[in-house]
């Protein structure tokens, strides 16, 4: 498409000229343009790319560096660090599911010397063994639980709201999917939610609630409008 063409200029200018974009055309890449044309496949030369532009953007922040806590969130190094794993894993897993072994043993070794070089930095020395596990929340909700499954005696009020009005968000999701004719009415969803790439056969972020408020294009969609407004 023209505009996965116009980043690739982007991301080739970034990568000899202009390494300060480096992160935002990364990302606009992984977003976008992480599946295929088919949309059922990871577009390799994309994530790639992205991948190359993580690296320059961590190397542009100094965040390879030994920098103060302050400054080493400041500059929004954990990110641009944990997305360059992610790209890493996720690219040998695509090549993995080709059956290209070369290829994913390349980009795994990549990735493990990543992590490698991630957990030497003192924001990371006790970050997970594992580079999937990482997350987020960790940087500014250090004390915070983060189970697979939160016992019920765990739950904040939120979940709760949800337990009870289960039935509520199950019949509004089922009327989406019913109604929807060769998945269009999904994809249309899936197109709302600021930056996610639709993906008719994977798991879907439904923004009901964004911005402090409803979101307009989502909640007039059917079976929606119970859901939004009891959020």
């Amino acid at each position: 498409t023209g505009a996965m063409q116009m980043l690739l200029a982007l991301a080739a200018s970034s990568a000899s000229n202009a390494p300060e974009v480096a992160l935002g055309v990364g990302q606009a890449l992984h977003s976008y343009f992480y599946w295929g044309a088919n949309g059922t496949s990871v577009n390799i030369h994309a994530i790639a790319v992205a991948l190359e532009l993580h690296e320059i953007a961590i190397q542009h922040g100094g965040c390879d560096q030994q920098l103060v806590r302050d400054t080493f969130l400041a500059r929004k190094c954990p990110w641009r660090w944990r997305f360059a794993l992610l790209l890493a894993v996720e690219l040998g897993s695509a090549f993995a599911d080709r059956q290209d072994l070369e290829g994913a043993s390349t980009a795994y070794l990549h990735a493990a010397n990543l992590h490698t070089r991630m957990r030497n930095l003192p924001h990371f020395n006790d970050a997970p063994s594992l580079p999937l596990h990482h997350n987020h929340n960790w940087d500014y909700f250090p004390q915070a639980r983060h189970w697979p499954v939160w016992p019920r005696e765990a739950w904040p009020a939120i979940a709760w709201l949800l337990e009870e009005h289960a039935a509520t968000f199950t019949k509004g999701l089922d009327a989406l999917l019913q109604n929807a004719d060769g998945n269009t009415l999904f994809d249309e969803a899936a197109r709302f939610q600021r930056g996610l790439t639709p993906h008719a056969n994977d798991w879907s972020r439904l923004k009901l609630i964004h911005s402090g408020g409803r979101n307009r294009e989502l909640c007039t969609l059917p079976g929606l409008e119970e859901a939004c407004a009891l959020l």
